[in-house]
Parts: C-alpha cells; sequence; structure tokens
C-alpha cells in the first residue's frame, strides 16, 4: 500500500533558538494545533548567457536560497506572539501568571526553529532554523453558526535555511493542555465602550524585517540574521452599525478617545490576552449596500502602539533580552 503524506499527522513544533542564531535546540519544542506551513523556497540560479562555446542556450549556476514561510495556527497560548514583539513578563497573578509585553532594549527579535514531521514509515523531518517573523495576524470570525470560531495566528517568516537531514526534536515536557479561544468571547472596545455587534476582524503588526542577504564572510549562500526596520500596526473591524458615528469619527480625521482594546478571552477574563492601542484612528470606512440583508460596515484602523497582556497558566514565556 502506498503512504501518502497527509496533513492531520504532521507534527508542527517550534523553540526558541535561546540567543543562538540558525541553532536547533534538542528539546523543548512547543507543539501548535491545527497548524499549518505553506513555504516558499527558492533556490536561485544565476542564468549563464555566454559560456564561451558558441552555444545559444543558457545554461544555470545556483546561487542564494530563499526561505520564507506562513505558520498558521489556532493559539492556545501566546508564547510565539512574544516571538513576533520582544518579550514578556512571567508575574504570579493568583494561580494564574501575567505577561506584559514590551520591545527589547534594541528593538530587535529571539529567533527561532519550526520542525515540520510527517508521520510515515520512514519520518520526513523539515526543518527551518533561524526564523524569524516578519508579521504576525490574529484573525477571527464571530460571524454565522457552524464552525470556523477558533481565533487563528498566522506567522509570516523568514528563515536562514531549511534543510531535511535533523532528527526529530523532543517536545516540550508539559505543552499546553486549556481550550483553543473562540471568537464569540472577544470583547471589542472603542472610545471606551463596548462594540457589540463585530462580526470579525484582525489584528496585525508588521516588522519589515531586512532581507538578511549579505557578504557576511561565511562562505554561505544561505539568508543572515534579519532584523526589524519599524514597526507597523493595523486592526480591521467588520460590524452591523445603527448610527454614523464611526463615519463622523473618520471624517473628523482624529484618533478615539477613551479605551480602545480587543481582549480575547477563553472562558474569563483572568485567562486571556488584551491588546491596549494607543492613538487608534480610522484609515479607511466603507459600507457596500446589501440589497438582501443588514449592510457590513469594515473600519480600516492604524495605531501608534500597542500594550499586549496575556494572563495564563505558563511560567515560561520569553524574558531574554537583548544581548
Amino acid at each position: 500500500m502506498t503512504e501518502y503524506v497527509t496533513g492531520p499527522r504532521q507534527k508542527i513544533r517550534w523553540v526558541s533558538e535561546a540567543g543562538t542564531h540558525g541553532s536547533l535546540p534538542s528539546s523543548g519544542l512547543i507543539p501548535l494545533t491545527n497548524a499549518k506551513i505553506s513555504a516558499v523556497q527558492n533556490q536561485v540560479f544565476e542564468p549563464i548567457y555566454g559560456a564561451g562555446t558558441g552555444s545559444n542556450t543558457i545554461t544555470y549556476e545556483p546561487s542564494i536560497q530563499d526561505v520564507t514561510f506562513d505558520l498558521t495556527f489556532n493559539p492556545k497560548d501566546w508564547r510565539l506572539f512574544v516571538m513576533a514583539y520582544g518579550l514578556s513578563t512571567n508575574t504570579v497573578t493568583g494561580d494564574n501568571y501575567t505577561h506584559t509585553c514590551s520591545q527589547r532594549t534594541q528593538k530587535d527579535l529571539e529567533s527561532f526553529s519550526v520542525q515540520r514531521i510527517s508521520n510515515l514509515a520512514a519520518d520526513i523531518v523539515e526543518t527551518y532554523k533561524g526564523c524569524k517573523i516578519n508579521a504576525f495576524q490574529l484573525n477571527w470570525n464571530a460571524a454565522g453558526s457552524g464552525t470556523g470560531k477558533l481565533v487563528e495566528c498566522v506567522a509570516s517568516c523568514k528563515a536562514q535555511l531549511v534543510n531535511y537531514t535533523e532528527t526529530e526534536k523532543t517536545e516540550e515536557v508539559s505543552p499546553t493542555t486549556r481550550a483553543c479561544f473562540i471568537a464569540n468571547n472577544i470583547v471589542v472596545t472603542l472610545g471606551g465602550s463596548a462594540e457589540k455587534n463585530c462580526l470579525s476582524g484582525n489584528i496585525r503588526l508588521e516588522s519589515n524585517t531586512t532581507d538578511g542577504f549579505y557578504s557576511d564572510a561565511s562562505a554561505s549562500l544561505n539568508r543572515s540574521e534579519v532584523e526589524p526596520q519599524w514597526i507597523k500596526g493595523s486592526v480591521v473591524l467588520n460590524l452591523h452599525y445603527t448610527a454614523s458615528t464611526y463615519h463622523a469619527q473618520w471624517k473628523a480625521g482624529t484618533v478615539f478617545s477613551g479605551t480602545n482594546s480587543i481582549e480575547i478571552r477563553r472562558t474569563a477574563s483572568t485567562d486571556n490576552m488584551v491588546f491596549t492601542f494607543t492613538n487608534l484612528r480610522i484609515e479607511s470606512i466603507s459600507a457596500p449596500t446589501v440589497i438582501d440583508g443588514i449592510n457590513v460596515l469594515t473600519l480600516n484602523c492604524l495605531f501608534d502602539s500597542v500594550v499586549p497582556v496575556a494572563i495564563d497558566h505558563r511560567d515560561d514565556y520569553s524574558e531574554t533580552d537583548s544581548s
């Protein structure tokens, strides 16, 4: 019988490289739920138009390898988000821990490795090393009935390299066993008031990391370590509406007053992630006519900065600052 590679039988795990870029630890890999990798593994070939042979046939010589991928998953904790932001705290809060996220001193990011193991008679072990997150997006959809209500994260990453020669490394001792986050438990607060008609949305952080290709004295055609150049934050909200309040806000060109936040609850405010935004403003607004239903208002927002604070049962969020 032919045994094909199937998604449900793949194990996708990640682990911090603990300050040594491109070095895969042998243990402590963190499993992800409903994880998917969509990778672009590009081997660049330099064309040789004239080889001095009198031929008009183009030949090729290998050059750099450019490896990027999107890692999509349903979060059970926020440890991978910290890799997109900087560092966090692990402060005791009752039976849980509070993790206040902040940027590292040098505004850089920690690197990590990812393994995708395809379970076969002879496993395929795909290992991405020297990874850093170029953009992190958190999506949710509370609209309608049926499935599809789990909060989703997409980490768009640049890797130093990918190989297929590593052995499968050991999973962490105590993976998170709590439930995933449900979109209908999200609390959106705009201008100090809860927005109770939000259908779906996303939060996005972009780091615009460098491309990482240098003459770096390593005699390597792989990507070198990348670093953020700037941070851009945005929020998209899709909602039903009953007044022109948000249209007036956009027309005025002003920032929202009061508290502006998105709280992602698991079961209660003692087990959650809260994003509190500074200077949230509406960049664009649209509400196409729905001739046979309720119009949906889309707010595309920008913010200057955000303070992410998570509360959960884990005490091992990364506290490592710039070296």
